[in-house]
């Protein structure tokens, strides 16, 4: 005769039930995940700050145009806002880009018009700054929103910020292949440039805004001289103030002392002045037609600098370094912009 063990049958019962728990939790989870519940990561940014974001992330706001664009470029559906700066420079935009930026809030960037109620009010789940930015501690607490940076002094920074960015928005993937390309062309003109000896490199006068500011030695501009193969006027001459200032002041006459071989202009304007002021005539670059307005769609500053650097590159040594300027633009401009209509006249216009 066989009797039931009611203690054996019970404790048979309690390990299938914890059996079917065990087996149940990682559906579980991934359906927590899924209906947009967040958890968080430490994220570490270009200013070397540990930050925790949420992740992911559903919403972010930026107060440069620099991660202003690359937001856009990596997750345009998650932006919140766009900065006054990035309103002004849609035209290197395609129309589906500046169809967005048309209707998105428009908020200050750090250095000006910024206004704490309406960052607050877009509810962003991250903000994003710049390295430059002296107040993003502050702001973090103003805004009781995690602020993180990305950097922009020299053009090798830009291709930490895009690996940065993908992971803040969730899309390393094109994150990484963007620095990528970044990379591979900075390694593209060093292999050419570092093959011009040192008594042959040019000595290049980059105008800032005005014909009597200089970019100081730790800035992009300086940066992509450098670069290129050319020696920057900051490099070469102590200058007063901070080396991440684009607009040091300068005296004209230690720059006709120092004689740069060229001089290239940030727009058309200090172009004018210089070419129409008999105080530069005797300096080797006006003696030998050296003086170049940059390009707008090729401008040596923002995401276009490194499509810039190659420009500088093929204008400082046209016979060394024979780059298609128009090939590599409309490249740039597809993988970056997702622009694959741009003209020649527009490749090929001064900056105004």
């Amino acid at each position: 005769m066989r009797y039931f063990n009611f203690n054996q049958s019970c404790k048979s019962l309690i390990a299938v039930l914890l059996i079917l728990g065990l087996l149940s939790i990682p559906s579980a989870f991934a359906a927590s995940t899924s209906s947009g519940q967040t958890g968080t990561q430490i994220v570490t940014d270009l200013a070397g700050r540990d930050v925790t974001i949420p992740n992911p992330i559903t919403n972010i706001s930026c107060l440069h145009p620099i991660p202003t664009y690359m937001a856009w470029r990596l997750a345009p559906e998650k932006l919140a806002s766009i900065d006054m700066v990035s309103k002004s420079r849609t035209y290197l935009m395609s129309k589906e880009g500046q169809k967005l930026f048309g209707s998105l809030p428009v908020t200050g960037v750090y250095f000006k018009g910024l206004n704490n109620e309406q960052v607050i009010s877009l509810k962003p789940d991250v903000i994003v700054s710049m390295t430059k930015d002296p107040n993003v501690d502050k702001e973090q607490d103003t805004f009781n929103i995690p602020v993180v940076t990305v950097k922009k002094d020299t053009i090798e920074d830009y291709e930490p910020s895009f690996r940065f960015m993908g992971k803040v928005v969730g899309n390393e993937k094109e994150g990484n292949e963007l620095a990528d390309y970044w990379k591979d062309t900075i390694n593209r003109v060093k292999d050419a440039s570092s093959k011009i000896p040192d008594d042959k490199k040019l000595r290049v006068f980059y105008t800032g805004a005005t014909s009597k500011t200089v970019p100081g030695s730790a800035t992009i501009m300086s940066s992509i001289v450098r670069d290129a193969g050319g020696i920057p006027y900051a490099d070469a001459v102590t200058l007063s103030g901070d080396k991440t200032n684009e607009g040091i002041e300068v005296s004209v006459e230690d720059i006709i002392k120092w004689n740069p071989d060229v001089i290239i202009a940030q727009n058309t304007n200090v172009t004018n002045d210089i070419m129409n002021d008999p105080v530069w005539k005797d300096t080797t670059a006006m003696k030998n037609d050296r003086v170049y307005c940059v390009p707008k769609y090729e401008f040596p500053d923002g995401i276009t600098s490194i499509i810039g650097l190659m420009w500088v590159t093929e204008t400082l040594y046209p016979d060394q370094m024979p780059f298609d300027i128009p090939k590599e633009t409309r490249n740039f401009f597809q993988k970056f912009y997702k622009v694959s209509d741009l003209t020649d006249d527009q490749i090929a216009m001064k900056n105004s």
